[in-house]
């Protein structure tokens, strides 16, 4: 299942008027003079906008209200048992570093806490709404995230996570820097995407670098980055020229004047030592010699014309 996991913190004041700050980049309520409730980290990491899986670890801070005696924080999705723990006693008292570590039973969007004296419900109970994406305790959540090394942008290109062959809820989508989250059963997963001329594309993270296979365990956090690179196909070769030729003309003179009856095809005559014959031939340009094979009572001449005496010949284009 597709989620998309943003946060925002809503203060409900009764007669004690305390505060949530969420670090950055969360939304913040205005600071209160009667305390306040900053959470450091969510899983070890600085809170963010993505879906989560799994048991959740809160580390908070703060300093408590106006009324004295023990202070608790209860967290909850207000509908299951909440998880309580104690905090400090005493008005205006700082406290730092509680752990609070929290099973969601559900899929939810909303996680509410209660920083409260006396009872979580009571006149002086502050209540904070927490919008933050976290799956059912039997299911993973698996991140895919786009980066593009070229001038594409990362929308440009779609992206599918498929089981066995099918895409599964809110695939296929547009590839984000950001990452697309999905909430999704134990299983194996493909992750993928529709082809983009000339992006050569590789994956990193918990995904396969050879095929982008993810298996996905219940309460299991994933990342997979796939990443696309420019590689701009070669254009083709440019055809070779035609070849440079010229022409050669083969001429026979044969006066037979003296009771000769040879004809010129009984004179076999080559090209650079390969047999050929007389007339017009097309030659690419260089350097040739042309010689023929004489017959008993004839004399031959020196060649003549364009070749030299001896038959060499170039052949300009």
């Amino acid at each position: 299942m597709k989620k998309t996991a943003f946060i925002k913190t809503i203060s409900v004041f009764s007669v004690l008027a305390l505060v949530l700050i969420v670090g950055v980049p969360l939304i913040t309520s205005e600071a209160s003079s009667n305390g306040e409730l900053v959470i450091d980290t969510i899983n070890g990491n600085s809170p963010s906008e993505h879906c989560l899986a799994g048991p959740l670890t809160f580390v908070v801070h703060g300093i408590t209200g106006s009324q004295g005696g023990p202070y608790s924080i209860d967290i909850g999705d207000g509908l299951a048992p909440t998880t309580t723990v104690s905090v400090v006693s005493g008005k205006d008292t700082p406290f730092s570093n509680v752990v609070i570590n929290y099973i969601p039973a559900r899929e939810s969007n909303t996680t509410l806490l209660y920083l409260y004296h006396g009872g979580a419900t009571g006149n002086d109970s502050h209540l904070t709404e927490l919008f933050l994406c976290v799956a059912a305790p039997t299911d993973g959540v698996l991140t895919v995230v786009k980066n593009v090394v070229g001038d594409a942008l990362p929308s440009d290109f779609d992206l599918h996570v498929k089981q066995d062959g099918t895409d599964v809820d809110g695939s296929p989508f547009s590839g984000s820097t950001f990452g697309e989250d999905l909430i999704l059963g134990p299983g194996t997963y493909v992750v993928s995407e529709d082809p983009v001329s000339s992006y050569d594309i590789s994956f990193f993270g918990d995904c396969s670098t050879q095929d982008g296979i993810v298996t996905i365990e219940a309460g299991g956090n994933y990342t997979c980055t796939v990443t696309n690179t420019f590689n701009p196909v070669p254009p083709p070769p440019p055809p070779p020229p035609p070849p440079s030729t010229g022409t050669l003309t083969l001429v026979k003179v044969l006066p037979n004047n003296n009771g000769g009856t040879a004809t010129e095809g009984d004179f076999a005559v080559y090209i650079n030592q390969v047999l050929s014959s007389w007339g017009l031939h097309e030659l690419t340009a260089g350097l040739y010699n042309v010689f023929e094979n004489t017959l008993p009572g004839y004399t031959p001449s020196v060649w003549e014309g364009a070749c030299n005496v001896d038959g060499d010949i170039t052949i300009v284009a």
